[in-house]
């Protein structure tokens, strides 16, 4: 193992420590023989029309300039937010946000699994909460956490659309694939505060992290892992009944660990438990099998579960989800989803 400690144990509300480690097998084996480098889910893009590949561009080049202008300043709220400010006022920003959120395959293409899949991923992802968190500011309502925020999704987001789409930005891919020890920590500072949703209202993610040490050996491999934490974490926010979900990150197993349990929690009503009942035939993991959904595409959970068999050198997404390297279920009034990661070797 890496150079790294165990923190003091904390509990996930409302779960006990308990109840996750029960939601799986602790000693989940990793098959495989070199540590996954984060990549094999993309498209190029030169597969997609003009107009949608200029949009993709348009959109990556603003997030791009958004995280190199708050990357010396994030943590000068008051500097930061200047900054920020003229940016929102002076640069076109909004129009290829909103183009990129909207963006559809045409229906010649919609057989191309891996281009939906990408598609999914580059107009979501860090995306929807930066679009969102962006359009607040620019209106005068933010909050002194928005702005690290703007920061932390801007750089995630263009890191998801360059592990999605290699040939988008070539010279920064490659470095994306360099050696970096990538620490818990950059987890648990990113996944805290409140999130909006497509109806206006904000929900509170709060994280709990037990674990001290690396889970990622690059940055193309930190962004698979994101692909994963933003697909399963919007899901939560945009379903969620409560004003606030839940992000434990406990290593497994106890004494010996080598993978990571991320557990998301949210709250849920009596009608979505039915829903999830009916759609799932009462055994919600199939949330995470193609075309299992109770809205939308079920798109998200199933990229999710591919990523972790990648991870884990498992032959299929259905392995990975039949030997619970990642699944979910109904505790009381909450549906909680769970997935793996390996930890980082010595």
């Amino acid at each position: 193992m890496t150079n790294s400690t165990m923190m003091q144990p904390q509990v996930c509300p409302p779960l006990p420590k308990g109840t996750i480690l029960d939601l799986a097998p602790t000693d989940l084996k990793n098959l495989r023989q070199t540590r996954y480098d984060g990549r094999n889910k993309s498209a190029s893009v030169e597969e997609f029309a003009p107009d949608a590949r200029r949009t993709i561009e348009m959109a990556y080049e603003v997030t791009c300039e958004l995280q190199e202008l708050l990357r010396p300043l994030y943590k000068d709220t008051a500097l930061a937010e200047e900054a920020l400010q003229r940016f929102l006022e002076n640069e076109d920003w909004s129009q290829p946000f909103g183009r990129l959120a909207k963006l559809r395959i045409p229906e010649a293409q919609r057989e191309n699994d891996e281009l939906r899949k990408v598609t999914h991923d580059i107009k979501g992802g860090a995306l929807t909460a930066l679009y969102g968190l962006l359009q607040l500011i620019e209106l005068g309502v933010g909050q002194p956490e928005d702005i690290p925020q703007a920061y932390f999704l801007a750089r995630d987001h263009a890191k998801i659309m360059r592990n999605a789409l290699p040939d988008l930005d070539p010279p920064r891919y490659e470095a994306d694939l360099n050696y970096k020890l990538h620490d818990v920590e950059l987890i648990a500072e990113k996944w805290r505060g409140k999130r909006g949703r497509e109806d206006g209202k904000k929900v509170e993610i709060r994280s709990h992290v037990e674990y001290e040490g690396a889970i990622a050996t690059r940055c193309m491999e930190f962004s698979a892992l994101d692909r994963v934490l933003y697909n399963v974490l919007n899901n939560a926010v945009r379903h969620t009944s409560g004003e606030a979900i839940f992000l434990s990150a406990v290593a497994v197993p106890q004494e010996h660990p080598h993978s990571l349990r991320f557990v998301v929690v949210n709250p849920i009503d009596a009608a979505q438990q039915a829903a999830i009942n009916e759609r799932t035939d009462g055994e919600p993991s199939r949330l995470f099998d193609p075309g299992v959904t109770t809205d939308s595409t079920g798109l998200g959970l199933t990229i999710s579960s591919e990523f972790v068999a990648q991870a884990f050198g498992l032959a299929h997404a259905g392995e990975a989800v039949a030997r619970q390297y990642l699944g979910a279920t109904l505790v009381d009034d909450y549906f909680a989803c769970w997935f793996h990661w390996p930890l980082v070797d010595d």
